[in-house]
């Protein structure tokens, strides 16, 4: 298993999933639970990845069937960090406000360009 790319590729609701999961968990303490639900193991996966990744300290700790059953966490590396930063921006700059934001500068200078031809059309009329 492996952590998906950072590369931008097409904009899906999954890549979303995985990304705001793995920001979840390098940059927030986990919550301790007592159960082992599939929600949980899907967890302990994605920790696995993160960590044999070099994302997170720690260690996965799996059955004989090769289930997780548990991790031991030190929290993330430095290169966990940056990772979580750049899927954040990811996730910012597909967002509408991100959107918005990174087409202001067009729509401006568009715009800029209209008003001064508007001004020297009736400046010289």
């Amino acid at each position: 298993m492996s952590v998906p790319s950072n590369q931008p590729t097409k904009k899906s609701k999954q890549s979303d999933i995985w990304r705001r999961a793995y920001i979840r968990l390098l940059t927030e303490e986990p919550e301790p639970w007592t159960d082992l639900t599939p929600e949980h193991i899907e967890e302990l996966e994605r920790i696995d990845e993160l960590i044999q990744a070099g994302y997170m300290h720690g260690h996965v700790v799996r059955d004989a069937g090769n289930s997780p059953k548990f991790s031991s966490t030190r929290g993330p590396t430095l290169a966990g960090r940056i990772f979580a930063e750049e899927q954040q921006d990811i996730l910012d700059r597909n967002s509408l406000c991100g959107r918005i934001k990174s087409g202001a500068g067009l729509f401006i200078g568009w715009l800029a360009g209209i008003i001064s031809a508007l001004i020297v059309w009736r400046i010289t009329k």
